[in-house]
């Protein structure tokens, strides 16, 4: 277990019990404390409290990665896809079931492109669009696509 939570659920913890003896707002002093500091490790990446987090890394090539968020999306998806093409660059598109279910053409531009596709619940976004030369495989309660032999989203 990381430290930073024994930390947390110990100021937690303090502070209910303090709360507890009639203490309420020493509690609440100690029961809020420390969260400013969680916080900050959303906003400030750097911060690195949860643990690296990696914002670049040594490459041969000048590249960058892309992730495309909660889609497909009839607004942006195909001006994303246009300017992907356009530019000879790829993605990779995190979907939600709901959103293939409703726009399932645009997923399967998505897929026909081979760009990377992932579903965050595993569920069935990936089952949507699998199929026709396009297997799922899950993991770590993720689901991705294979197109071929290329893996998009998942190094083994």
């Amino acid at each position: 277990m990381k430290a930073w939570v024994i930390v947390i659920a110990s100021f937690k913890a303090c502070g209910i019990a303090l709360a507890a003896e009639h203490h309420a707002g020493a509690g609440a002093i100690l029961f809020f404390a420390p969260d400013p500091w969680v916080f900050l490790q959303f906003f400030l990446p750097s911060a690195q409290g949860f643990g690296p987090a990696i914002t670049s890394f040594e490459t041969e090539r000048r590249e960058v990665w892309l992730t495309i968020d909660d889609g497909p999306d009839p607004s942006s998806t195909p001006r994303v896809l246009d300017l992907l093409r356009k530019h000879g660059a790829r993605a990779t598109f995190f979907v939600i079931g709901e959103q293939v279910a409703r726009h399932p053409e645009l997923a399967r531009r998505i897929c026909d492109r081979r760009l990377g596709v992932g579903a965050d619940n595993a569920g069935e976004a990936a089952d949507l669009l699998a199929g026709d030369g396009v297997a799922l495989v899950r993991h770590g309660g993720r689901a991705f696509l294979l197109f071929g032999e290329e893996l998009l989203g998942l190094a083994d």
